[in-house]
């Protein structure tokens, strides 16, 4: 009777380690699935923040150009009032000298 519980407990142990084994095996598997599927994810999203970020950069590259030349624009028509005012001021002194002379 003991050795047949004996050898009931040594089949029973090895079924259970049999499991045991099939379970980590499966687990093993799982891990190194979700590794693999959780590293592509990562890149993804690496690459979608890369293209984020090159948009953005473009982006800003367009508005520090538009506003460079808005910048320009505004410095050109300023040049070109101060030219005009410059002029009307020697006018209004030729004016004046001729009005003096009279």
């Amino acid at each position: 009777a003991i050795q047949k519980l004996s050898d009931d407990f040594d089949v029973r142990w090895r079924e259970a380690a049999s499991k045991h084994e099939v379970a980590a095996n499966k687990l093993e598997v799982s891990m190194a699935d979700l590794s693999e599927s959780l590293e592509s994810s990562k890149a993804e999203l690496n690459s979608a923040h890369e293209a984020k970020i090159s948009d953005l950069m473009a982006c800003h590259e367009d508005i520090v150009s538009e506003f460079h030349e808005s910048a320009r624009k505004v410095e050109q028509t300023l040049e070109a009032k101060e030219s005009e005012l410059s002029l009307v001021k020697e006018d209004n002194a030729a004016k004046t000298k001729n009005i003096y002379v009279l």
